[in-house]
This record gives C-alpha cells, sequence and structure tokens, in this order.
C-alpha cells in the first residue's frame, strides 16, 4: 500500500510540476486510523507496535495516525519539521480555508459552530496546536454505555461503539472496553499486535491478552509519560477521571440520534428539513 502511495504522490507531484502550478500547490496527505489487525481489516500484515490496539479501537494503535503537509505557505523554516499538536480530521477543512486566506467560520449554519478548527499557524510556522481536547470516540445513541437510565439502549448499526474516548492535553480517558467491536479477536484489539521488526521474535503475528473490560470500566493514561497505554491511572488520578467524565457527559446532552430511532419525535429530524 505504501509503495502505491508513493507512486501516487510522484505521479502528481509531477503532473504539478508539468504544468508550473507545483510550487503554488499545498500537498495533504494523511491516514484515517491505524493499521488493521485481524481483529478489524484482516491478516494484511499492519502493525503499530509500539502502540496498543489498531483500527475499530479507541487505543492509540488505532486513533493516532500520521500525515504530511507540503508546499505553498509553509515557512521555510518548517521544512521537515514534526508538529506533535492534537489535530482531528475535522480540522482539516478550516485548515485548508486558513491557509488560502478564507475564514471557515463564515461556512457555519446561524448559530452553529464548526467542529473543527484552524491548525495553519502551527504547520505553517510552528505555533502551538490550536486544540487541547479533542472527542475520539462517542456513540450515546447506539452503545451498552447509552443505558443511562437503565433500558434506555438503542442498538444502532455493525459500527456501534460500547466506549468512549477524550483525550483533553496529556490525559486520556476511555469508558467501557475500547477494543469490543470484533468478539472473535478481543485480545487482539485491546492488546499489543505485532507482525515482526521491531517486535520481539516471539510475539510476532501474536497479541498480549488483553480484556474484554466491562462497559463500565474506567481507564485513564497520561499519554505524555504512557504512549503505549500500558498504566491505567483512573484509580489514582480521581480528579481527572471526573473532570473529564463531566466533559463526555456534557457532550452526549446535545447528541441526536441521526436515523430518529431513539428520539422519533425531535422536530430537526423531519425529512423535510
Amino acid at each position: 500500500m505504501l509503495s502505491c502511495l508513493d507512486e501516487g504522490v510522484g505521479n502528481v507531484t509531477r503532473a504539478l510540476r508539468r504544468k508550473g502550478i507545483l510550487d503554488e500547490t499545498l500537498l495533504w496527505f494523511q491516514t484515517d486510523n491505524g493499521a488493521a489487525t485481524p481483529a478489524c481489516g484482516g491478516w494484511t500484515g499492519g502493525q503499530n507496535w509500539p502502540l496498543r490496539g489498531g483500527k475499530c479501537t479507541a487505543w492509540e494503535g488505532g486513533l493516532r495516525g500520521v500525515a504530511f503537509v507540503s508546499g505553498a505557505g509553509i515557512a521555510p523554516r518548517q521544512r521537515g519539521a514534526t508538529a506533535a499538536g492534537i489535530v482531528h480530521t475535522v480540522d482539516v477543512l478550516p485548515t485548508l480555508i486558513a491557509a488560502m486566506g478564507g475564514d471557515a467560520a463564515e461556512l457555519a449554519a446561524a448559530g452553529s459552530e464548526l467542529d473543527g478548527v484552524s491548525q495553519w499557524l502551527m504547520l505553517s510556522r510552528g505555533a502551538a496546536g490550536a486544540r487541547q481536547t479533542v472527542l475520539l470516540e462517542a456513540d450515546p445513541l447506539a452503545s451498552p454505555y447509552s443505558n443511562r437510565p437503565p433500558g434506555f439502549v438503542c442498538s444502532g448499526d455493525q459500527h456501534a461503539t460500547p466506549y468512549y474516548a477524550l483525550r483533553q492535553g496529556r490525559w486520556k480517558l476511555l469508558l467501557g472496553d475500547p477494543g469490543a467491536d470484533d468478539n472473535r479477536h478481543r485480545s487482539i484489539g485491546n492488546g499489543f499486535w505485532c507482525t515482526g521488526p521491531p517486535c520481539p521474535a516471539d510475539h510476532n503475528n501474536s497479541a498480549t491478552a488483553a480484556g474484554p473490560w466491562t462497559v463500565d470500566s474506567v481507564m485513564l493514561f497520561d499519554l505524555e509519560s504512557d504512549p503505549t497505554e500500558s498504566t491505567n491511572l483512573a484509580s489514582s488520578q480521581p480528579d481527572h477521571v471526573r473532570r473529564l467524565t463531566a466533559l463526555v457527559q456534557a457532550i452526549n446532552a446535545s447528541a441526536v440520534d441521526s436515523r430518529g430511532v431513539c428520539a422519533p419525535h425531535e422536530p430537526q429530524q423531519s425529512p423535510a428539513l
């Protein structure tokens, strides 16, 4: 896959150069998720070592992606630099609009705000990132965690996720089972999957056993000191757990079931709109 991507990028850049517009073009490539594992995506040879989990999970191996931005507007001193700020896919639109000198806020409907923020100053000038908080996973109307109050559960589709994930600064909160998408390979979804170097030789094509967890489980990780999510700090950092859980609950309060199954009376779901 990567060799094909490399060839494709080369084809695009050569075409832009032939047209004489490469120097005024901004190129942006990014992954949509971590590498697939047998728990989600099949036996494709992908691995996220030393990060935990993979595609379809809320572990860093599934959520932390790589990207590169190159071309017009990037300050010379930033070429070849690495930006480690927190960026979400919803930030792409406002960032690109800012790169062209526009204001993405003008795209939002009256009384609403875009979920994304511009990261252009971070990418082009090396400034601090524009966000500290990112909601990584929330499916309040289609997962067992929505059973609040008891009996209120909407089944959702095959992509319903029975867990929540939220990051704020160095802290990441996980509620529920972060690797529960595939009941056949739970230890792979929640463990450290490896297919070869740089993994230990005795760990090739295997995963450390981990999980499953209950829907009420709580995990807290310090991603700056523990990017592999190996040490659950929930019991020793209750203040952070309470603060981040309250933030998840506040976000949930604004959730609307897009299919109208859980709230068929919601007027904003009318097809006429």
